[in-house]
């Protein structure tokens, strides 16, 4: 469990950096 919430959290965190880049394009 702890070795897939820490895979869950780098994902998250990739995809919140992504849409914080396409946020301030638009």
């Amino acid at each position: 469990m702890n070795k897939a919430n820490t895979i869950k959290l780098s994902f998250f965190n990739k995809y919140e950096r992504v849409h914080r880049r396409n946020v301030k394009i638009k």
